[in-house]
């Protein structure tokens, strides 16, 4: 479950309960990023396993921040979340370097670490990347050890080929 693109109000059936959303993030800027819980009871955010925002505790809703450095790539993160009765209210936010504050996105949120590839096609769609070419470029350079005796040879296709596949990824990473 992510915390995203929800108020984080939520009335359930039970009173009393606790939950821990774990991941991955992916960040795509290296800096120092705020992150937030607004939470009625208890929650906590922490980074790479660093405790990162404590709002613990039994208490009506309340505000924590926190702020920690981060490289670009992947982090682990979990959220706890505890209820002890009543109103009910999780909501996670985040302030990535020179940005406003917004809601923690699903996009850069993952429940298993993601592939490679994955990375890749989001980071080439993202940036406008048409899908055909993102494909192609993921094909290609899954061909490994034949692309290479290829290359080898001096392939003139498959030269040019890798010429454009290198560009491509250069562009889209920029």
């Amino acid at each position: 479950p992510f915390l995203a693109g929800e108020s984080g109000d939520r009335h359930l059936l039970a009173s009393v309960f606790s939950v821990v959303w774990k991941g991955w993030i992916l960040i795509e800027q290296a800096g120092t990023h705020g992150f937030a819980t607004n939470s009625d009871d208890g929650s906590t955010l922490k980074i790479d396993g660093k405790s990162v925002v404590e709002n613990g505790g039994m208490h009506g809703l309340s505000r924590a921040n926190g702020e920690i450095a981060l490289e670009r790539g992947l982090h682990e993160i979990e959220i706890a979340y505890a209820q002890y009765g009543c109103y009910c209210v999780m909501q996670a936010f985040w302030t990535p370097p020179n940005h406003a504050e917004r809601p923690l996105p699903k996009d850069i949120l993952f429940a298993a670490r993601p592939q490679a590839w994955e990375l890749f096609l989001r980071a080439a769609l993202r940036r406008g990347m048409p899908i055909m070419i993102a494909l192609n470029v993921l094909y290609f350079l899954a061909l490994g050890a034949w692309g290479g005796a290829l290359a080898a040879q001096q392939h003139v296709p498959f030269m040019r080929m890798a010429r454009n596949i290198r560009f491509a990824l250069q562009k889209a990473f920029q």
